[in-house]
Parts: C-alpha cells; structure tokens; sequence
C-alpha cells in the first residue's frame, strides 16, 4: 500500500465552516474506507472547546464580580485615598476585562492568528494599563501627602 497526502489550499476551499472529506484507500493491501471532518476559520486556528469556553467565562465572571466589589468598596468607605484607590482600581480591571473578553471575541472571529499572540497584546496593554495607574498612584499619593503635611503644620487650612 501507499500514503497520498493532499495539502488543502486557499484555492481549494473558499468558506469557512465545517468540512468533511471522505475516501477510499489500499493501505496494506487492503481496501479502508475512511473520513475526516475539520474546520476552516479565518485564523487557522482552532476553535475553543467546552472546557476552555467554560474556563473564560469563569475567568470573565469573577473579573466582573471583583469590579462590583471594587466599586461598592469606593462608595462605601469614607477615606478619600482609599476611595480613590479602589475607584483606580476598579476602572483598571473594567478595562483589561474589556480588553481580555475583545481577545478571546477577535481570535473566534479570526482577527488573530493565534490565541497565544491575542493574549500577549493583552497582557501587553494590561501592563501598559497598570504601569500608568501606578504611577498616577504614587503621584496622587505625594500630592495628597503634602497636602495633609501643609494641613497638620496650619499651612492651609
């Protein structure tokens, strides 16, 4: 027996979706019927299973469920700098879930050409994100610093 392999081109299929190929062999001297099913998508890469489906959407889920504690936090407490703070921190995690569920959406509608290179545009802007509310922390901080110096010494009042 012999071994065809056939390579699929952009030529040879033009819409994505589901595909089966069905075929005819004499592998060993023996006639083998056999079929493969495989999908097209714009990226080339797989399609997310359940599981991994079910861990994003958990991911996503407790994402927002930290927002919502963040953002009762920065109602609830009376302290300005920790209002500010959980208020910084809230607005920090709304967008990098916008941006981690934007990821998973781009590579299912293939804008991506892999997951592993829609992620680490994420963690890119993510880090990016952070890195500039840190140092707006830190500059509030020094701020409000002198300013309950100034206070405590009858500079203002």
């Amino acid at each position: 027996g012999s071994v065809y392999n056939f390579t699929l081109s952009s030529e040879n299929v033009t819409l994505l979706g589901s595909y089966i190929v069905n075929g005819i062999g004499d592998l060993d001297g023996t006639n083998t019927i056999w079929n493969y099913n495989f999908f097209v998508t714009t990226s080339g890469a797989e399609r997310i299973n359940e599981g991994e489906g079910f861990t994003l959407f958990s991911i996503i889920l407790i994402l927002i469920m930290t927002i919502i504690f963040f953002i009762i936090a920065t109602i609830f407490v009376n302290n300005f700098a920790f209002k500010v703070f959980f208020g910084s921190l809230s607005v920090l995690l709304l967008i990098s879930t916008i941006g981690f569920g934007v990821t998973i959406m781009q590579q299912n509608f293939g804008a991506f050409s892999n997951l592993v290179s829609g992620y680490s545009l994420f963690f890119r802007l993510f880090m990016i994100l952070l890195g500039a509310a840190g140092i707006g922390l830190i500059f509030f901080l020094v701020v409000f610093s002198l300013k309950m110096f100034n206070r405590s010494r009858g500079l203002i009042e």
